[in-house]
């Protein structure tokens, strides 16, 4: 049963207590709305940085599509030794371009799934030099979650090994494929461009896409090596 307050006895004691508890309840309320006000607060921040951040990569990716142009633009005005220099360029630009729309889609986390990034940049690539014919690229990877600037370095790594493969191992227009496979071993990466081409030469001299294959392995901690019977296969080995 419910019990009433004397309030003749002690009745100021009661009186503080009512007060306590007016003066606790109205500080309940006003942390609550002050609560209130900081989530709304927040709220609007994160969805205006959110759209700051849709325009800027719009504004990125448009700028990337431009030098792209401008760079196929001159290639069509230039000569045959100077328009493959600048489609090689803009393959590059191309394939920093893809890193950047897969940065976008991961923002949340910041890294970059290779299992979907490497066949899609193959897949690009292989419009980009190949399109319809006897000759395709290939690629598949482990499900492995990379930073956008070891993605960057592995997906250039790739893009001047299937060049070099399409230009010299091909180059009598001998059908053929080339594979691209990224594994995760427990200590380090295996990355491998393998090609049934006419072969890998060992006295052949290194140019520029060796040698910046050999670079780029480096930066990742790691080495390049090259081989192969039949065919050319390249292996790039670095640590987790």
């Amino acid at each position: 049963m419910a019990s009433l307050l004397n309030w003749n006895a002690r009745p100021s004691a009661h009186v503080v207590a009512l007060l306590l508890f007016v003066i606790v309840g109205s500080c309940l309320v006003l942390i609550s709305e002050g609560l209130h006000r900081a989530l709304e607060a927040a709220y609007a921040a994160q969805r205006a940085a959110v759209l700051l951040l849709d325009e800027m990569s719009h504004r990125v990716k448009n700028k990337f599509a431009m030098v792209s142009s401008i760079i196929n633009l001159q290639a069509r005005r230039s000569t045959p030794e100077a328009r493959i220099a600048l489609e090689e360029i803009a393959r590059r630009v191309n394939v920093i371009a893809t890193v950047h729309d897969y940065l976008q889609l991961s923002r949340s986390d910041g890294m970059i799934d290779m299992s979907e990034y490497l066949p899609r940049l193959c897949r690009s690539l292989n419009d980009a030099l190949l399109g319809p014919g006897p000759l395709h690229i290939g690629a598949k990877s482990h499900p492995v979650m990379l930073s956008p600037d070891k993605a960057l370095t592995i997906g250039l790594i790739v893009n001047e090994l299937v060049t070099n493969a399409v230009k010299y191992a091909f180059s009598d227009g001998r059908s053929g494929h080339v594979q691209v496979e990224l594994v995760r071993l427990p200590n380090d990466f295996v990355l491998t461009v393998e090609d049934n081409g006419r072969g890998y030469k060992p006295d052949a001299e290194a140019g520029l896409g060796t040698r910046l294959v050999t670079t780029l392995a480096a930066q990742l901690g790691g080495n390049a090596v090259w081989g192969g019977a039949t065919g050319c296969r390249t292996t790039v080995r670095f640590p987790t």
